[in-house]
């Protein structure tokens, strides 16, 4: 008989092949579309959205006090400009850990400070010509103006990435030895910019 039981089996049954074929259309356009978005993240990583706030942590900060110019020089190039200013400071070697900051431009900065008996800050002992009014930050010149030394810039490619480098630091003479410490800022933005610190630390207390 038309209409009977068999019959609406029958379209029941042929309903869920039905929607079984169309959720297997589009797992596999899921699947597909998932790994094309894979693949294009993989070749270019700026272009995965980043999800939290953004940030960078200092993991590890060392400092060699009484490091001459010529050697750093030759730690960060690979060689040794000719006739390099015969000066001796600091070098800085550190890595950092940088968070949901891809695409952006970091500006690495450091500033002297000297460090009293009891432990206090003093004001930076170095020119404080190029102080900036209003920011807890006093930029320094670390190389000599003849050298025309670029600013340590870093721009991450992933959402989560971790980076070292080197950076030198004149010291002042004196025929005393003083403390010091160098503060590392980490900045978002063009260089010469100081309204959005991303990061902050520094080196142990040194002699010199």
């Amino acid at each position: 008989m038309a209409g009977g039981p068999g019959s609406e089996r029958d379209k029941l049954t042929h309903l869920f092949v039905t929607l079984g074929k169309v959720l297997g259309v589009v797992v596999t356009l899921v699947t597909l579309v998932g790994g094309a978005v894979t693949v294009l993240f993989q070749l270019d990583p700026t272009l995965e959205p980043c999800i939290g706030g953004a940030g960078t942590q200092f993991t590890s900060v060392q400092v060699i006090p009484n490091y001459p110019l010529s050697q750093y020089l030759l730690d960060e190039l690979g060689y040794v400009p000719s006739q390099p200013a015969p000066v001796v400071g600091a070098e800085v070697r550190y890595t950092y850990t940088a968070d949901n900051l891809s695409g952006n431009q970091i500006v690495l900065y450091g500033t002297l400070e000297a460090v009293t008996r009891d432990g206090d800050v003093a004001f930076p002992p170095i020119s404080t010509a190029n102080w900036v009014p209003d920011e807890d930050l006093v930029p320094q010149r670390t190389f000599p103006t003849n050298l025309h030394a670029p600013p340590r810039i870093v721009t991450p490619s992933k959402c989560s990435e971790q980076s070292s480098g080197l950076y030198w630091m004149v010291l002042p003479p004196s025929p005393h030895p003083h403390r010091y410490r160098i503060l590392l800022e980490l900045y978002r933005g063009p260089h010469g910019v100081f309204n959005d610190r991303v990061g902050v630390g520094e080196t142990p207390t040194f002699d010199f």
